[in-house]
């Protein structure tokens, strides 16, 4: 199972890494590889097959499909292709910002997208942009992923629910306050 922090980022985005999979020697279109070289260290990316996430929520069946943000091999030294094997799948997502599918944005966090448990796919297709899994060449991947809320007291604090401790009537001890 894959598992995500979700930070409080309000209407900004955060990249978040959905998880790394050996899925290459599983291709059915041949693989094809760019590679970017910064500070001695080769990147490799993988910009042939196309890729398509879903994301299903297990709370309210919420589907939400998108290509995921630069499928990218898992950075290597120099001369080593880790690519071949291993790909890293990333997307972007907000809070309360506004979703945007073509460029890789989807809102967590809210009722119709909730934090918890997904079934995650990713499929293999021909083109990006076709957001239809019976297009597919086929599945790679089928898992769950966990969603869960960033507890550290700090600005991107996400907690389900947030305590503040009451202590103003402590001398009343009598008193029964019932709420909805």
């Amino acid at each position: 199972m894959q598992t995500e922090r979700i930070r409080d980022v309000g209407s900004s985005t955060s990249i978040f890494d959905i998880g790394v999979f050996n899925i290459v020697p599983n291709l059915i279109t041949t693989p094809v590889y760019t590679t970017f070289e910064y500070l001695g260290i080769t990147y490799y990316f993988l910009s042939n097959p196309k890729f398509l996430i879903e994301l299903k929520s297990r709370q309210t069946n919420t589907i939400k499909r998108l290509n995921p943000d630069a499928p990218s091999g898992i950075n290597a030294g120099t001369g080593i292709n880790r690519a071949e094997h291993w790909i890293s799948f990333r997307i972007n997502y907000t809070i309360t910002g506004t979703e945007d599918i073509t460029n890789h944005i989807i809102t967590v966090g809210n009722d119709d997208f909730p934090l918890g448990y997904y079934q995650l796919k990713i499929y293999e297709m021909e083109s990006d942009g076709d957001y239809d899994p019976a297009n597919a060449l086929q599945t790679l991947v089928n898992c769950y992923m966990l969603f869960y809320p960033n507890e550290v007291d700090d600005t991107y604090n996400f907690q389900a629910v947030k305590y503040k401790e009451y202590s103003n009537n402590d001398a009343d001890t009598n008193s029964v306050y019932i709420t909805n």
